[in-house]
């Protein structure tokens, strides 16, 4: 029932977001996007130009996390490359490194990416709905 949710959103905003500006559908490179794991701990994702993304988990708190997350830090993140398609307001994104691989899909919506984050090491997957938290 999740995914059927999950598909259900994912192709409500595909349609609306075909008749919305494509300003709507940028993804913002000064600062982090943010989802709760759990109670404690978040998922970070931060895009830079050149199709470059970087991922990690952690329990930091967002303001560090944007100074953390950054490309002198590499060795410690998960490392990928991202791809925006600005038609239909989608992105998509594969990270990896010595621990693991992942791939994110979801929506743009606004400062909101709904996305679905896939494990690779054990083909597991979850829903999330990032929130974005500027550089301060």
């Amino acid at each position: 029932m999740k995914n059927l949710t999950f598909i259900f959103l994912f192709l409500s905003c595909a349609v609306f977001a075909q008749d919305e500006e494509y300003n709507q559908c940028s993804i913002s490179k000064k600062g982090v996007y943010y989802s709760p794991i759990d109670s404690i701990s978040n998922i970070y994702i931060r895009f830079y130009e050149g199709d470059t993304v970087y991922t990690t988990s952690s329990d930091i708190d967002y303001n560090l996390a944007t100074k953390y997350i950054v490309s002198k830090n590499h060795d410690y993140l998960m490392n990928g490359k991202f791809q925006v398609n600005k038609r239909r307001c989608l992105v998509r994104l594969k990270a990896e490194n010595e621990f693991g691989k992942i791939q994110m899909e979801g929506i743009i919506s606004g400062d909101k990416i709904i996305m679905i984050v896939i494990n690779k090491l054990n083909n597991t997957s979850r829903d999330f709905i990032f929130n974005f938290y500027p550089e301060i």
